[in-house]
């Protein structure tokens, strides 16, 4: 099995969790944590959470602005209309999300964690897919399935804005 080159030990993540502590109330206006997705485009990808188990739902949801993050740092243009979920970009950009939820250096939760996160994007997309056409991505993420190593090297690959990334990134807070 193909492994990945070590991470630098003390490398940040991309995304601090911290941003992904939106309340039940503060879902009523999602507009305010989504700055790639907006419009159109995030009102029916956010319905196709409304199935399954309110945690299930909350983790569809969290895997969402996950996306949206993973928007931000490769610089991509908004997505407003529905429309481009069914482009073959839109299918590219899956799979470097997959594989950035399989490197602790975009988010630094369990691997688990950003399994799970990948499965509820995967499913969310395949349940969008029934009332408005998604070129889904060839692979299919399974729920404890690990995120292919290839998909992780494509996401460190990628060419970031470092700008979006400084947003992004938790603080470190040092003891002088």
């Amino acid at each position: 099995m193909a492994t990945l080159p070590a991470e630098p030990q003390f490398c940040l993540p991309i995304v601090s969790s911290g941003l992904l502590r939106v309340t039940k109330e503060e879902w009523t206006s999602p507009a305010d944590h989504f700055e790639r997705l907006c419009d159109k485009a995030l009102e029916v990808i956010l319905a196709a959470t409304a199935t399954g188990s309110s945690s299930f739902r909350e983790q569809q949801k969290r895997s969402i602005l996950l996306f949206d993050c993973l928007l931000r740092v490769l610089d991509e243009p908004p997505i407003s209309s529905p429309i481009a979920f069914s482009t073959t970009h839109f299918q590219s950009l899956q799979t470097l999300f997959y594989g950035a939820l399989g490197s602790p250096k975009f988010i630094d939760n369990a691997e688990t964690t950003r399994i799970a996160w990948a499965y509820c994007f995967y499913t969310t997309l395949r349940c969008l897919n029934e009332s408005q056409p998604v070129l889904l991505a060839d692979y299919r993420q399974k729920a404890a399935a690990p995120i292919p190593v290839d998909f992780v090297r494509a996401f460190l690959a990628a060419k970031l804005n470092e700008a979006e990334v400084r947003k992004l990134r938790p603080y470190l807070l040092r003891k002088h």
